[in-house]
This record gives C-alpha cells, structure tokens and sequence, in this order.
C-alpha cells in the first residue's frame, strides 16, 4: 500500500461524513491528542514535497454540480503545467458535444461557452472564474483542486490542534488552512480554508508513478452553497504537454466578453 504510514493510530475515529458540510461557525476539533510538533512538521513537509513533485499532468473523468449548463454530470479533461502556469480545462456532454473550455494562462483567463456562444476573456480572479464554475476558485488553490492534492498556503508557523490535523497560520496568528488526515495515515482527507469559506475534500486516493492523487475530489461551501465534484478515471503526471493545447480559438460570429469591463459585449 503506498499510504504514508508515520503517524501513530490514535484509535480516535475522525468526524464522520455529515461533518463535512458542517457550518463553519458551528465546527469542532477531532477530539484526542494532537500530532506532535515534530510529526506535523514532517506531514506538511511531505504534502509539499508530493505536490512538488507533479511539474504537469493532465486527467480525463467527469464532473457534477447540479443543475450544470444543463447537464447533472458531464465529462471533463484537464491538463496542467505548473511553470509557466497554464490550466486548460474542457468539459463535454457524455456524448462528446462540447459545453465549456476554459484557459486560464498565469493572470489571464479565456472561456468559450457553446451554449451561450460567447467569448470572455479578462484578468483569472476567483469571481471571474466563478461565472462558469459553481464554486470560487482562487488562484492559489485551483491547482490542487484539479490536481487532486493539495497545495499549502502561504503561512508562518503551523501547529496540530486536533487528533490527526494540521493548521497553517499567517504571521498575525490567522488560521488560514486546516488539513485533516486519514486516521493514522499522512493523507489528507479534507482541507478547510476558514477564511473563504470552503472545504475540499479528497478521497479514493490512487498513485500514479509514486504520485499520489485523490481519485474523487469535492468542493463544498460551509455555509451550505454548491458543490462541485470531479470523479477521474484516468491522470499522468509529468508529461511534455504540446503548446497549442492552451489555446482556444474564438469563433466568428461570438459574443466576446471583456470580465474586466463588468461585461461588456461586442458581437465579432
């Protein structure tokens, strides 16, 4: 098994699956011991390290989110390369037609909709982003939302408060990311980002070339809002990724829309 076994088994079962979508108000920590000082370190020492390891990948498999473009489910590519940082992303109707395919390219994103024949483009922000994805994705976390691992904020100091967690804290004492583990294992289970009220949660874990990667990923606001799933069926990591793949081509005949400009249309 390639789970990472340096944690102790604590014998304390973690909360169950209804606290996931808890209220973030209302939340708790896991009751028993918490890690040792010196095994929180080398946990988020080897989540970095994982996720360093990955320079690209791209993944097949389907997403959900509900009343999505139509579709409850629909299937999804992604393909990722960490420098420069470009995301390309195509979600499709499970008959092939496509809905949707998104670029994000450092600081800038570009979006076609099939559906609604339009052409955005603007500055890649959480909210511009958020107009063809039911959940906000900021810059800093997207990556190891579709990557399927996740990434560590920016932080000072860290420090395990709860039984099998891990808490990330800015210079001022503001906690700004919490990673729960599976009981007894260096995996994260889900990831909460107090301060923008979101939750991710990994499971189904997998490992491709000694790289693990969450199998099924779940994006869920804790006030209760949407949530987005991606199941993948398939991802390679650190393949040569040909350039024209981050491209998307406008059509004539489109609505281009600056996200910059709160909207603004020209039919070209």
């Amino acid at each position: 098994m390639f789970r990472n076994k340096i944690l102790p088994a604590w014998g304390i079962l973690l909360l169950s699956m209804a606290f996931l979508f808890g209220c973030a108000g209302t939340e708790k920590r896991p009751s028993g011991p918490p890690l040792s000082d010196e095994d929180a370190v080398r946990i988020a020492h080897l989540i970095q390290e994982n996720q360093q390891q990955v320079s690209s990948f791209y993944a097949l498999g389907g997403a959900s989110a509900g009343d999505w473009y139509g579709e409850s489910d629909a299937d999804i590519l992604v393909v990722g390369v960490r420098k420069p940082f470009r995301i390309k992303i195509e979600i499709n109707h499970s008959w092939g037609q496509p809905l949707l395919h998104i670029l994000i390219d450092g600081n800038r994103v570009k979006a076609l909709s099939f559906r609604e024949n339009k052409f955005y483009h603007g500055t890649f922000t959480s909210q511009a982003l958020s107009r063809f994805i039911p959940v906000r994705f900021d810059p800093d976390l997207i990556w190891g939302v579709l990557r399927g691992y996740p990434n560590l904020l920016p932080h000072e100091r860290l420090k395990s408060l709860g039984s099998n967690q891990i808490s990330l804290f800015t210079g001022k004492g503001e906690e700004v990311e919490i990673i729960d583990l599976y009981d007894g294992e260096a995996l994260p289970r889900w990831v909460t980002f107090p301060g923008r009220n979101m939750r991710v949660i990994y499971s189904k874990f997998h490992e491709e070339k000694g790289i693990p990667y969450a199998q099924r990923v779940k994006v869920a606001r804790l006030d209760g809002g949407k949530r987005f799933t991606l199941e993948y069926k398939r991802m390679v990591f650190n393949r040569a990724i040909p350039e024209d793949v981050f491209t998307i081509p406008k059509p004539p005949a489109v609505k281009v829309i600056d996200l910059d400009k709160a909207g603004v249309e020209e039919t070209h």
